[in-house]
Protein backbone atom coordinates (compact mmCIF):
# COMPACT_ATOMS: atom_id res chain seq x y z
CA UNK A 1 0.00 0.00 0.00
CA UNK A 2 2.97 2.67 0.99
CA UNK A 3 4.24 2.22 -2.60
CA UNK A 4 0.45 2.49 -4.32
CA UNK A 5 0.36 5.79 -2.04
CA UNK A 6 3.90 7.27 -3.30
CA UNK A 7 2.28 6.54 -6.80
CA UNK A 8 -0.68 8.51 -6.39
CA UNK A 9 1.25 11.40 -4.87
CA UNK A 10 4.11 11.36 -7.57
CA UNK A 11 0.84 11.20 -9.87
CA UNK A 12 -1.06 14.22 -8.77
CA UNK A 13 2.32 16.22 -8.83
CA UNK A 14 2.81 15.43 -12.33
CA UNK A 15 -0.66 16.47 -13.14
CA UNK A 16 -0.38 19.83 -11.23
CA UNK A 17 3.15 20.70 -12.29
CA UNK A 18 1.49 19.79 -16.41
CA UNK A 19 -1.49 22.48 -15.13
CA UNK A 20 0.98 24.70 -14.12
CA UNK A 21 2.44 24.36 -17.39
CA UNK A 22 -0.84 24.83 -19.42
CA UNK A 23 -1.28 27.91 -17.94
CA UNK A 24 1.88 29.57 -18.51
CA UNK A 25 2.02 28.40 -21.89
CA UNK A 26 -1.51 29.84 -22.27
CA UNK A 27 -0.92 33.37 -20.29
CA UNK A 28 2.55 33.43 -22.44
CA UNK A 29 0.08 32.95 -26.00
CA UNK A 30 -1.78 35.66 -24.60
CA UNK A 31 0.51 38.01 -23.60
CA UNK A 32 2.22 37.71 -27.21
CA UNK A 33 -0.86 38.18 -28.72
CA UNK A 34 -1.82 41.57 -26.44
CA UNK A 35 1.66 42.44 -27.82
CA UNK A 36 0.83 41.96 -31.34
CA UNK A 37 -2.14 44.46 -30.73
CA UNK A 38 -0.36 46.78 -29.55
CA UNK A 39 2.30 47.13 -31.99
CA UNK A 40 -0.70 46.40 -34.99
CA UNK A 41 -2.14 49.67 -33.09
CA UNK A 42 1.00 51.92 -33.00
CA UNK A 43 1.36 51.42 -36.69
CA UNK A 44 -2.46 52.34 -37.11
CA UNK A 45 -1.35 55.46 -35.26
CA UNK A 46 1.48 56.13 -37.29
CA UNK A 47 -0.22 56.07 -40.78
CA UNK A 48 -2.83 58.17 -38.99
CA UNK A 49 -0.26 60.86 -38.13
CA UNK A 50 0.93 60.51 -41.98
CA UNK A 51 -2.74 61.12 -43.03
CA UNK A 52 -2.92 64.35 -40.72
CA UNK A 53 0.63 65.94 -42.08
CA UNK A 54 -0.33 64.59 -46.12
CA UNK A 55 -3.71 66.62 -45.58
CA UNK A 56 -2.18 69.53 -43.93
CA UNK A 57 0.40 69.94 -46.23
CA UNK A 58 -2.49 69.48 -49.60
CA UNK A 59 -4.07 72.67 -48.13
CA UNK A 60 -0.82 74.81 -47.70
CA UNK A 61 0.03 73.89 -51.24
CA UNK A 62 -3.51 74.28 -52.59
CA UNK A 63 -4.07 77.73 -50.31
CA UNK A 64 -7.36 76.74 -49.67
CA UNK A 65 -8.90 78.90 -47.22
CA UNK A 66 -11.11 76.27 -46.29
CA UNK A 67 -10.64 75.09 -42.65
CA UNK A 68 -9.60 71.62 -42.70
CA UNK A 69 -11.42 69.28 -39.97
CA UNK A 70 -9.24 66.72 -38.60
CA UNK A 71 -10.97 65.66 -35.77
CA UNK A 72 -12.44 62.09 -36.73
CA UNK A 73 -8.80 61.73 -37.69
CA UNK A 74 -8.04 62.60 -34.37
CA UNK A 75 -10.63 60.79 -32.35
CA UNK A 76 -9.81 57.29 -34.19
CA UNK A 77 -6.11 57.96 -32.69
CA UNK A 78 -7.28 58.60 -29.24
CA UNK A 79 -9.34 54.96 -29.52
CA UNK A 80 -6.84 53.86 -30.73
CA UNK A 81 -4.32 55.02 -27.45
CA UNK A 82 -7.54 54.05 -25.99
CA UNK A 83 -7.24 50.19 -27.18
CA UNK A 84 -3.23 50.06 -26.54
CA UNK A 85 -3.46 51.25 -23.02
CA UNK A 86 -6.37 48.49 -22.05
CA UNK A 87 -3.98 45.61 -23.95
CA UNK A 88 -1.06 46.68 -21.49
CA UNK A 89 -3.50 46.51 -18.34
CA UNK A 90 -4.57 43.00 -19.75
CA UNK A 91 -0.99 41.82 -19.87
CA UNK A 92 0.18 43.32 -16.56
CA UNK A 93 -3.21 41.96 -14.81
CA UNK A 94 -1.36 38.21 -16.40
CA UNK A 95 1.91 38.70 -15.15
CA UNK A 96 0.17 39.42 -11.95
CA UNK A 97 2.15 43.49 -12.55
CA UNK A 98 0.91 46.88 -12.40
CA UNK A 99 2.01 50.10 -14.60
CA UNK A 100 3.52 53.43 -12.95
CA UNK A 101 1.28 56.08 -13.19
CA UNK A 102 3.75 58.78 -14.80
CA UNK A 103 6.25 56.77 -16.74
CA UNK A 104 3.90 53.78 -17.98
CA UNK A 105 6.50 51.24 -16.98
CA UNK A 106 5.80 47.45 -16.18
CA UNK A 107 5.90 47.04 -12.09
CA UNK A 108 5.81 44.26 -9.67
CA UNK A 109 2.98 45.02 -6.93
CA UNK A 110 5.00 45.37 -4.20
CA UNK A 111 7.48 48.16 -5.52
CA UNK A 112 6.48 51.67 -3.79
CA UNK A 113 8.54 53.76 -6.05
CA UNK A 114 9.06 53.41 -9.66
CA UNK A 115 12.52 52.62 -10.38
CA UNK A 116 12.29 54.24 -13.91
CA UNK A 117 11.14 57.88 -12.55
CA UNK A 118 10.87 57.64 -8.73
CA UNK A 119 7.43 58.62 -8.95
CA UNK A 120 5.42 57.22 -5.97
CA UNK A 121 3.01 53.95 -6.50
CA UNK A 122 -0.77 54.09 -5.01
CA UNK A 123 -1.91 51.20 -3.86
Amino acid sequence: MAKFDGFSKLTKSIEQGAKTATKMAGDTIEVTKLRKTIADNEDKIERLYKEIGKTMYKNYKTSNEEEINLTEIYENIDNIYIEIDEAKEKICEIKNLRICSNCGAELTRDIQFCPECGTKQVE
